[in-house]
């Protein structure tokens, strides 16, 4: 055995593309993208809707959740029951999911399958049951997840950042999945008149990933989807103004709590903002690895928490930039104001090179392995469709990360990073950590109660 003292260099990163995919549009305006991924017998189909919680009428916000979560509780022919056993016949798995942008249906089966499953899969989205019983069994599960989430300290946290963040009437102010006073009122009508109404095939896009050689996708795709109704709907533009006010501290009082659940930020950029790489990168930097800024200082150098993070998230029409940590009731303060400074810092003085050689390296290597799988694959591609992204994004966006500069990622921080008008939450004790963060001058403190 030959033993060396000094670490070896790492390899350049091998070369690599994201896999070939195909564009078509059918008769009925529906979208298709198809990639062939030899070998994969597993084949994933997403539906790509524009009926994410932005497109959510007032006062009914969690409208969207329910919508695609009935989506696979059985269609007009078919109800829970056989539709279940309909799917379990051919090994496959519907559901549905949505975000602010956007409203997915998802399947994952056989490819020797896919044919059968993807009419199946057209019944159910085109054609869609949304039984009282199954509306009702789904609105009271989320009403209970609502209720259980009071417990859960960093719900609380996300909930209370997002109204932090933007003005009132804003959709991104509101988690998704709605509030206990707008789920209360919502009921089967309510659910089927949103889903009807985002229904339109000119602007849905189906993506199926998989071994599909010999596959006739489009004319598969053509007999599941064809006659669907074309209404014109358009993409929604919210309000996403974010709030002008200079930093604060919102205090969630958990009494008792022995631990304080901090998100610290403000609002950021949509995704398709031109200095993404770069902004990225500063995320890696500051808390997305384990030897980031925020990590070292308040887990290794200070000893406050198991782990720190921060991030961008992108969405469509504007985003969040915010650090995450959880730390013992005791530290809060200090932990509040440690992570302030090292945003600050890295707002004022950005990345140096010698910090961002390795970071950047692991993002370039690790960037292929998002996206091995059918599924993910299938992902990427819905990313592409629901912000508007080019054809080769994630070809480009490896190869900037492979390039990015320090100058580049320095004014990211910069232009990205506002310690000046920041919503400090903090979910913990109020009577034991208000004191420390008035005396730590961070901003006014407003208490709330739990769930307000």
């Amino acid at each position: 055995m030959t033993l060396v003292d000094q670490r070896p260099d790492s390899a350049p990163p091998r070369p690599w593309r994201f896999p070939s995919f195909e564009r078509t549009r059918l008769d009925s305006g529906l979208q298709l993208l198809v990639c062939h991924q030899p070998g994969r017998p597993l084949a994933a189909a997403r539906l790509v809707l524009d009926g994410g919680a932005i497109t959510e009428p007032a006062g009914r916000a969690g409208v969207a959740l329910l919508a695609a979560r009935a989506l696979p509780e059985g269609t007009e022919s078919l109800d829970a029951f056989e539709l279940a056993e309909a799917m379990e016949g051919m090994g496959a798995e519907i559901r549905g999911e949505v975000s602010y942008d956007s409203m997915q249906v998802r399947m994952d089966v056989p490819v020797t399958r896919l044919g059968p499953a993807l009419a199946l899969f057209g019944d159910v989205v085109r054609r869609p049951g949304f039984r009282p019983g199954e509306v009702e069994r789904l609105r009271k599960e989320r009403l209970d997840q609502l209720a259980q989430e009071q417990a859960v300290p960093g719900a609380l946290a996300a909930r209370a950042f997002e109204g932090a963040v933007f003005v009132a009437d804003s959709p991104y102010a509101r988690s998704i999945g709605g509030q206990v006073e707008t789920v209360e009122g919502l009921d089967t009508a309510a659910i089927e008149s949103f889903y009807r109404s985002r229904i339109d095939a000119s602007a849905a896009t189906l993506v199926v990933v998989g071994d599909v050689a010999g596959v006739d996708i489009a004319g598969i795709a053509a007999d599941a989807f064809g006659q669907w109704p074309v209404d014109n709907v358009g993409q929604s533009t919210p309000v996403v103004d974010a709030r002008d006010e200079p930093t604060r501290v919102v205090l969630v009082d958990r009494a008792g709590s022995v631990q304080s659940t901090l998100t610290i930020g403000h609002a950021g950029p949509p995704r398709r903002t031109p200095d993404y790489v770069p902004i990225d990168m500063l995320a890696m930097c500051l808390g997305g690895v384990f030897g980031s800024r925020l990590n070292l200082k308040l887990r290794e150098e200070k000893g406050y928490t198991y782990g720190a993070f921060a991030g961008f998230d992108f969405r469509r029409h504007g985003g969040t930039f915010s650090a995450q940590t959880a730390v013992q009731t005791e530290v809060t303060a200090d932990a509040v104001a440690d992570a302030v400074a090292e945003i600050a810092r890295t707002a004022e003085s950005g990345i140096p090179e010698e910090e961002l050689a390795s970071t950047r390296e692991y993002s370039v290597g690790v960037f292929p392995i998002a996206y091995e799988r059918p599924d993910a694959v299938a992902h990427g591609l819905a990313d592409l469709v629901v912000h508007g992204l080019a054809d080769d994004w994630h070809d480009s966006v490896r190869s900037e990360m492979a390039a990015v500069s320090s100058e580049q990622v320095t004014k990211a921080a910069a232009d990205h990073l506002h310690p000046d008008r920041m919503a400090i939450v903090v979910v913990g004790d109020a009577a034991a950590v208000r004191p420390g963060l008035e005396a730590a001058g961070l901003g006014s403190v407003e208490v709330r109660e739990a769930g307000v």
